[in-house]
């Protein structure tokens, strides 16, 4: 017995075109994306916090 299912795409409403361009390149180059993710993680950090920032990872960098 052969049971044949249809599901239609996801739509992300009018971040579909978004979410298929990151996708891609998620699976393409994944360290890559790892990276300037966390590089604009850091700048961002940076810019909320200023300089309690370094001094957040200083006190981390002392506790391990």
């Amino acid at each position: 017995m052969e049971e044949i299912s249809v599901v239609s795409p996801q739509e992300l409403g009018p971040f579909t075109l978004f979410y298929k361009v990151i996708a891609s390149q998620l699976k393409v180059h994944p360290w890559k994306s790892a990276g300037v993710a966390a590089l604009i993680a850091t700048l961002l950090l940076y810019l909320a916090l200023g300089g309690a920032f370094i001094k957040i990872a200083s006190l981390l960098q002392y506790g391990f």
